[in-house]
Protein backbone atom coordinates (compact mmCIF):
# COMPACT_ATOMS: atom_id res chain seq x y z
CA UNK A 1 0.00 0.00 0.00
CA UNK A 2 1.40 3.37 -0.79
CA UNK A 3 2.27 5.84 2.23
CA UNK A 4 -0.57 8.16 0.75
CA UNK A 5 -3.30 6.22 0.49
CA UNK A 6 -2.54 4.25 3.59
CA UNK A 7 -2.82 7.83 5.35
CA UNK A 8 -5.75 8.43 4.15
CA UNK A 9 -7.63 5.37 4.65
CA UNK A 10 -5.88 6.01 8.00
CA UNK A 11 -7.87 9.25 8.57
CA UNK A 12 -10.86 7.38 7.45
CA UNK A 13 -10.49 4.76 10.16
CA UNK A 14 -9.76 7.36 12.82
CA UNK A 15 -12.55 10.39 12.89
CA UNK A 16 -11.58 10.44 16.59
CA UNK A 17 -7.92 10.08 16.99
CA UNK A 18 -6.58 8.12 19.97
CA UNK A 19 -3.63 10.34 21.74
CA UNK A 20 -2.16 7.32 23.37
CA UNK A 21 -1.97 5.30 20.34
CA UNK A 22 1.53 4.46 21.08
CA UNK A 23 1.10 3.03 24.47
CA UNK A 24 -1.80 0.73 23.44
CA UNK A 25 0.17 -0.44 20.48
CA UNK A 26 2.81 -1.14 22.68
CA UNK A 27 1.07 -3.28 24.74
CA UNK A 28 2.13 -0.95 28.09
CA UNK A 29 -2.03 0.46 28.44
CA UNK A 30 -5.54 -0.43 27.78
CA UNK A 31 -8.34 1.76 27.40
CA UNK A 32 -12.55 0.69 26.98
CA UNK A 33 -12.97 3.59 24.49
CA UNK A 34 -9.76 2.40 22.34
CA UNK A 35 -11.09 1.09 19.10
CA UNK A 36 -8.28 -1.03 17.87
CA UNK A 37 -7.65 -1.84 13.96
CA UNK A 38 -5.58 -3.39 11.36
CA UNK A 39 -4.12 -1.56 8.22
CA UNK A 40 -1.90 -3.42 5.63
CA UNK A 41 0.71 -4.40 8.00
CA UNK A 42 0.56 -1.86 10.88
CA UNK A 43 -2.04 -1.57 13.53
CA UNK A 44 -3.72 1.64 15.14
CA UNK A 45 -6.35 3.08 17.57
CA UNK A 46 -9.20 5.78 17.22
CA UNK A 47 -11.64 6.73 20.32
CA UNK A 48 -14.88 6.15 20.41
CA UNK A 49 -15.57 9.45 22.35
CA UNK A 50 -14.87 13.11 21.09
CA UNK A 51 -14.84 14.76 24.72
CA UNK A 52 -12.39 12.12 26.59
CA UNK A 53 -10.17 12.18 23.58
CA UNK A 54 -9.75 16.13 24.22
CA UNK A 55 -8.98 15.02 28.00
CA UNK A 56 -6.57 12.57 26.86
CA UNK A 57 -4.47 15.08 24.90
CA UNK A 58 -4.84 17.72 27.43
CA UNK A 59 -3.21 15.10 29.66
CA UNK A 60 -0.86 14.22 27.40
CA UNK A 61 0.41 18.01 26.88
CA UNK A 62 1.08 18.51 30.65
CA UNK A 63 2.66 14.94 30.86
CA UNK A 64 4.76 15.96 27.62
CA UNK A 65 5.74 19.38 30.07
CA UNK A 66 6.43 17.92 33.34
CA UNK A 67 8.46 15.11 31.88
CA UNK A 68 10.94 17.33 30.08
CA UNK A 69 13.37 17.53 33.14
CA UNK A 70 13.58 13.67 33.05
CA UNK A 71 14.15 13.92 29.81
CA UNK A 72 16.58 16.46 29.83
CA UNK A 73 15.32 18.83 27.24
CA UNK A 74 14.66 22.69 27.59
CA UNK A 75 11.06 22.82 25.69
CA UNK A 76 8.60 20.05 24.35
CA UNK A 77 6.09 21.73 21.72
CA UNK A 78 4.08 18.94 20.26
CA UNK A 79 4.93 14.72 19.91
CA UNK A 80 8.26 13.81 20.80
CA UNK A 81 10.75 10.69 18.96
CA UNK A 82 8.94 7.22 18.69
CA UNK A 83 10.85 5.79 21.45
CA UNK A 84 10.94 9.16 23.65
CA UNK A 85 6.98 9.28 22.86
CA UNK A 86 5.97 5.72 23.83
CA UNK A 87 8.03 6.57 27.13
CA UNK A 88 5.86 9.86 28.23
CA UNK A 89 2.87 8.33 27.49
CA UNK A 90 3.00 4.60 29.11
CA UNK A 91 4.78 6.29 32.20
CA UNK A 92 2.65 8.85 32.31
CA UNK A 93 -0.23 7.05 32.39
CA UNK A 94 0.96 4.35 34.65
CA UNK A 95 2.46 6.75 37.22
CA UNK A 96 -1.06 8.33 37.44
CA UNK A 97 -2.78 5.46 38.12
CA UNK A 98 -0.09 4.06 41.00
CA UNK A 99 -1.53 7.22 42.67
CA UNK A 100 -4.47 5.63 42.28
CA UNK A 101 -4.07 2.47 43.45
CA UNK A 102 -0.66 1.64 44.59
CA UNK A 103 -1.11 -2.35 43.66
CA UNK A 104 -0.62 -1.61 39.70
CA UNK A 105 2.84 -2.58 38.51
CA UNK A 106 2.10 -3.99 34.88
CA UNK A 107 -0.29 -2.99 31.96
CA UNK A 108 -2.73 0.57 32.97
CA UNK A 109 -6.13 -1.71 32.31
CA UNK A 110 -7.96 1.43 31.66
CA UNK A 111 -6.43 4.83 30.74
CA UNK A 112 -10.00 6.70 30.73
CA UNK A 113 -10.30 5.67 34.37
CA UNK A 114 -7.34 7.81 35.21
CA UNK A 115 -8.97 10.78 34.00
CA UNK A 116 -12.50 10.34 36.18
Amino acid sequence: MEEGEYKSTYGELTSVRCVFEKALTNHRAKCRLAKHFCLADREGYSCEDAESSLNCAELLEKLRKKSAFVLKVRDINGPLPHNTEIRVQAGGVKGLARLINTEITGTVDDINLVLT
